[in-house]
């Protein structure tokens, strides 16, 4: 198999050209966004809920005759609360995992000098399992990272940057993409790590913002990601007019 040559990380150039794919569509995007993130967003609601009454129900209470009484009765509603918002944001959780192929799917037309759709939320429960698992793969495996002092974290991080995508834009199996995203990455892996950290800072920027930032902030992780994703496999730089709306006959072997 041929190999291609080292791949080169441009941070600015991506994160330049994601900007202009998210402002060009912003008002898909921010939808799109709103519909990943809302089944996720009302169990955190949940916790804010419960922790305002814990907080209370800890806070020292004064008697009449001035002295403060002792330890308070925790509130038993906010156990019900959390517990609903723990079984929310699992399901939650299942839910986004759906969403999150149709906004890669329309980052990736896009890159490609397509239009994002609303439409490319939907139609993609055939990826459903597979991204489900690789999912899960990755973050057990980035679990195992972080017991290695934080250092294998960031390794798997690179390594398995590209391997959602690969799934949903060449249709691989869990196993054949997390091979492909790791071969494609090592030839230059602190600079996919750099990248990959930085994309992630940016990407939860909008947090800080009572979190209604994160709709904005959210779909820069896609339109940024596909740039990267496009030159690393299909050869066609940051900058460069896309010549093609979908995935080119011969990309990039690794």
């Amino acid at each position: 198999m041929e190999t291609a040559t080292k791949p080169s990380v441009d941070i600015g150039p991506w994160v330049s050209e994601g900007w202009k794919m998210f402002t060009a569509h912003w008002g898909t995007w921010v939808k799109m966004s709103l519909i990943m993130m809302l089944p996720v967003l009302f169990p955190m609601v949940g916790y804010i809920i419960g922790y305002i009454g814990f907080i209370q129900a800890m806070m020292p209470r004064p008697t009449a005759y001035g002295v403060y009484a002792g330890p308070p009765e925790f509130p038993a509603w906010v156990f019900v609360v959390w517990g609903l918002s723990a079984l929310g944001a699992i399901i939650g959780a299942l839910i986004t995992s759906y969403f999150q192929i149709g906004m890669w799917k329309a980052a990736l037309k896009q890159a490609r000098g397509g239009t994002p759709e609303m439409s490319d939320m939907k139609g993609n429960g055939h990826l459903y399992g597979r991204i489900f698992l690789a999912n899960l793969a990755i973050g057990f495996l980035t679990f195992l990272g972080l017991l290695a002092c934080y250092i294998g974290a960031f390794v798997v991080m690179g390594w398995y940057l590209y391997a959602i995508p690969l799934i949903i834009d060449r249709d691989l199996s869990i196993g054949e993409a997390m091979r492909q995203s790791k071969a494609a990455t090592s030839q230059n892996l602190l600079m996919f790590i750099l990248y990959a950290f930085l994309v992630g800072l940016i990407s939860q920027v909008g947090a800080y913002a009572c979190l209604v930032g994160l709709f904005v902030t959210m779909p820069l992780k896609f339109t940024i990601d596909a740039v990267a994703y496009r030159q690393t496999f299909d050869g066609v730089r940051a900058g460069a007019a896309p010549a093609f709306a979908t995935a080119p006959s011969g990309p990039i072997t690794y």
